[in-house]
């Protein structure tokens, strides 16, 4: 039995952790992004009413190729603990856009 494995990277790419990635949110991505932002602010303001006015959730601009950008410390912030072999993930994995080098 044979193994299919994903190529190689043949050219090593340079990123650093405050370069902007771009990504294809799904269902679970904008879940996961929501509650982020709620478990943060709940524990900076408990009081829900007063949460909402301060800390209003704002969904990241999508553009118009339906990618989000985040500095690649928000994602591995953000989406690190729900990423692991088998996970549903939560955006295209083949969409992640890098900056050019």
């Amino acid at each position: 039995m044979s193994l299919a494995y994903a190529p190689r990277l043949t050219k090593p790419i340079t990123i650093n952790f405050n370069d902007r990635i771009r990504l294809k949110m799904n269902d679970l991505g904008w879940e996961l992004h929501r509650k982020y932002h709620d478990d943060l602010f709940t524990r900076a303001c408990p009081d829900k009413t007063k949460r909402d006015a301060m800390f209003p959730y704002r969904k990241p601009e999508v553009g118009a190729d339906g990618c989000v950008e985040f500095h690649l410390w928000d994602v591995a912030q953000i989406f690190g603990a729900h990423l692991y072999n088998g996970c549903t993930p939560p955006f295209e994995l083949s969409g992640v856009l890098v900056p050019a080098s």
